[in-house]
């Protein structure tokens, strides 16, 4: 999807109830997100932070089973209990490489997403397109841009990979 397409989304969404015409409103923002939250009008944004709600958890769990059970049901409790409202809401999701490295499902987004919601997950291209100053032990495998390339296979089909150059 082109980048004045998903403008106009948003515009039109954070106005008033919108049906998704493709899918659903889950949408994958490939770009900085500076650029991301000057498109989203401020009364209507909301921010969630993988990271942090990762870092939050209740306990450090022990095994990648585990880890996406407790993501899982934090996510989807932060969703309900925080960000739904009766108002138009868009949520900006960042930290997707949590999502990849525990392959959270997209689920809990699904779960919530509507007319009155959106979630878009944002992936910079320095989060993906970076290398090592050295040369790491070949024991060590490092893939770039697999939070990006995990959000693609994710939402596969949709067509609703926003770039941010057009």
């Amino acid at each position: 999807m082109r980048r004045e397409k998903f403008t106009e989304i948003v515009k039109h969404f954070a106005e008033r109830r919108l049906p998704a015409q493709q899918g659903r409103h889950i949408y994958l923002w490939e770009g900085e997100l500076a650029s991301l939250q000057a498109l989203v009008p401020g009364r209507v944004c909301k921010s969630l932070d993988l990271h942090e709600l990762a870092a939050a958890l209740p306990r450090a769990p022990r095994v990648e089973d585990e880890a996406r059970r407790l993501l899982r049901r934090a996510i989807l409790g932060r969703l309900e209990h925080e960000y739904t409202t009766e108002q138009q809401r868009i949520v900006v999701v960042t930290g997707c490489d949590v999502l990849s490295r525990y392959r959270v499902p997209l689920a809990p987004f699904l779960e919530v997403v509507s007319e009155r919601f959106m979630v878009v997950f944002a992936v910079a291209p320095r989060e993906t397109n970076f290398a090592p100053i050295r040369p790491l032990p070949s024991y060590v495998h490092m893939t770039p841009a697999a939070p990006r390339d995990y959000m693609r296979a994710q939402l596969a089909g949709t067509g609703l990979v926003v770039a941010e150059e057009s």
